[in-house]
Formats: C-alpha cells, sequence, structure tokens
C-alpha cells in the first residue's frame, strides 16, 4: 500500500519516510536506504535529518553481516604537561628510616609541551551466513618536545571471528599489545578473549566476557611479568520515549598473577560503570 502510495504522491516526504520504515522493519535493506537518502536528498528539517541518521547507522550495524566493511580514523592534538615524567616537586625530600635524600634530576618533575597522534582502523568480511571475520589495527603516542625519554608509543592488533544464531552471537578474538617509552621497548602483552552476546530483543542485550593475557616486560623489569585473568559483564537497555534514553551497566573482576613469585606485584583488579546517554 506505501509503494502504491509513493508511486502516486512521489513529493510527498512523509509518505516516502513511512515507505523507509516499512523496508527497514520488512528486512529490505537495499530499498530502505534508497528510500531515506531520497529523503535527504530534499533537505528535510533537522529532526527528520536526525531520524534518518539513525536508521541509517542501524543499516551500517546490519550490513556488516553480509557485506565487507573498512572503518577507520585519525586524531592530532596537543597540549601542555606540567609533570611530564610524573617526578617529585623538589629534589630534597624526607623519608621514614632514610631521612633526608636527594633525588637525581631525572625524578625531579619537569614539563613540556606535546605533541598527540592517536589512529585505527578495523576491516569486516563476512564469509558465510552468520559468520564473520574481522581485524583492528590501533596506536596512539605522545610525543614531548625536549623531553622524549618519556614519549609513550602503544599499539594494538586484534584478530577474530564472530557466529552468530538467532539472538546469540560469539565472538573470539586474539589481540597483541605493545608499548615503548622513550623509543625502548617497555611492555607487551598477548591475550584471547571470547564474549557470549545475548539479544533479548531490539532494546535489551546483554553479554559475558571471559579473557586471559599474558604480560612481559623488557629489560630490567622482565620479572613484572604475569598471567591475567578476567570477567566481565554487561548490560544494555534502551528506551523508545522521548530524548531515547540509553542505560550501559558493566561489571568486572579480574587477578594479575606474578610470574616470577613475587607476590608483592601480583593484585585483584575490580570494576564498575554505568552510563546514562539521552538524545534531546
Amino acid at each position: 500500500a506505501l509503494e502504491r502510495y509513493v508511486l502516486r504522491n512521489p513529493g510527498d516526504a512523509r509518505g516516502r519516510l513511512e515507505l523507509a520504515r516499512a523496508y527497514f522493519h520488512a528486512g529490505d535493506d537495499v530499498g530502505a536506504r534508497r528510500e531515506f537518502e531520497t529523503v535527504l536528498a530534499t533537505d528535510p528539517p533537522p529532526a527528520v535529518r536526525i531520524g534518518i541518521g539513525r536508521y541509517l547507522d542501524a543499516l551500517k550495524a546490519r550490513e556488516l553481516a553480509y557485506r565487507p566493511s573498512v572503518r577507520g580514523w585519525v586524531e592530532a592534538g596537543g597540549g601542555y604537561d606540567s609533570n611530564v615524567n610524573a617526578g617529585v616537586q623538589q629534589a630534597s625530600i624526607a623519608l621514614p628510616v632514610l631521612g633526608s635524600v636527594t633525588v637525581a634530576d631525572f625524578g625531579v618533575e619537569q614539563s613540556a609541551g606535546f605533541g598527540w597522534l592517536a589512529g585505527s582502523v578495523e576491516i569486516n568480511r563476512p564469509v558465510a551466513p552468520g559468520v564473520a571475520i574481522y581485524g583492528s589495527l590501533a596506536g596512539n603516542g605522545q610525543f614531548n618536545a625536549h623531553e622524549s625519554d618519556f614519549d609513550i608509543v602503544q599499539g594494538a592488533a586484534l584478530l577474530g571471528a564472530s557466529w552468530q544464531r538467532g539472538q546469540h552471537t560469539l565472538y573470539g578474538t586474539y589481540a597483541h599489545g605493545e608499548m615503548y617509552v622513550g623509543g625502548d621497548r617497555y611492555r607487551y602483552s598477548d591475550g584471547v578473549a571470547v564474549e557470549w552476546r545475548y539479544a533479548a530483543n531490539e532494546l535489551v542485550t546483554g553479554s559475558v566476557t571471559p579473557q586471559v593475557a599474558r604480560i612481559s616486560f623488557a629489560g630490567d623489569n622482565q620479572q613484572r611479568g604475569s598471567d591475567f585473568y578476567a570477567l566481565s559483564v554487561a548490560v544494555r537497555r534502551a528506551w523508545r520515549t522521548a530524548w531515547q534514553p540509553v542505560l550501559n551497566l558493566s561489571a568486572m573482576g579480574g587477578r594479575e598473577e606474578n610470574r616470577y613469585d613475587l607476590d608483592f606485584l601480583s593484585r585483584d583488579v575490580y570494576g564498575a560503570a554505568a552510563d546514562l546517554t539521552v538524545s534531546p
């Protein structure tokens, strides 16, 4: 019925929008995108453009299940750090038992301007119905003027696969990370994570993610090496009301176990987070 109406009234943007929504809910992604973009080309009011944008974002997410995609971003910036080396305020300090101590210049706070560069690229490729492989590269660095010994550069490479059946999706991911300080390798890690994601409906989703990683240090810090185990859970709830609120809740617990029997370098890690996003 909507198709017949739009054929007879091609200039009715509201009718074309309803047709686009009907295509979307019927699973006709090509038809939905065509009609939404046709309405966008007429320069509709801002509120309509925002609504169409949400549908187009949802179409992009849905199309990941059957269309290869490549996404990326680059960020650059700069600033000023009054204590770039996390040093003490003055060279002479008083310590219990040891008394007065003079800290070397390297450990006294130093200031510097800095530049910041970060970027990421992600690739997703479906290989069978409900099955996809994905990978990404990401990195960032802070480069300090006249204090290059405190430059920090870190990056990560990720490779994984997903399997979806009905309301259930499984992700398996391997990740390798590197961190350099002052141009020298400082820390590197290899980890594996498995995520189970359940979509109760289009408004409520939940996930459970166990993971394990081996963390290693270079040079004199080698004995800081550890194995890390963690479990995280998350829930997302959206509402179809004014301002379209979205609530995210998450919690995690983990254990970092030193591999060299240095118990004082082992630790338990716990965390929780909650956020509410609204779109006025």
